[in-house]
């Protein structure tokens, strides 16, 4: 059986390139573009020893920076499983 669906008109885009004002912060993000959290799986993990679990390496920093880089980047990136301990 078919689900029956919600007709719209034509949005403009516009809107979504946007900054977006955070008013507790007062940061400003440059677009409304957000990248969820994921789990990358790219920082260490250690089955013995607690301290050299979660450290970030390098592939991760690189990630995070190419996500975060240049004019058409994302406005906000949510980090992904980040563990404390």
């Amino acid at each position: 059986m078919a689900v029956p669906r919600y007709s719209s008109g034509d949005v403009s885009p516009v809107p979504l390139g946007r900054n977006l004002e955070f008013p507790v912060s007062g940061r400003i993000a440059k677009n409304r573009f957000l990248k969820s959290p994921m789990a990358e799986v790219l920082a260490t993990w250690s089955p013995k020893h607690v301290y050299e679990r979660g450290i970030p390496t390098d592939e991760l920093v690189e990630l995070y920076r190419r996500w975060g880089e240049g004019k058409n980047n994302w406005g906000g990136i949510i980090t992904g499983n980040i563990d404390t301990n």
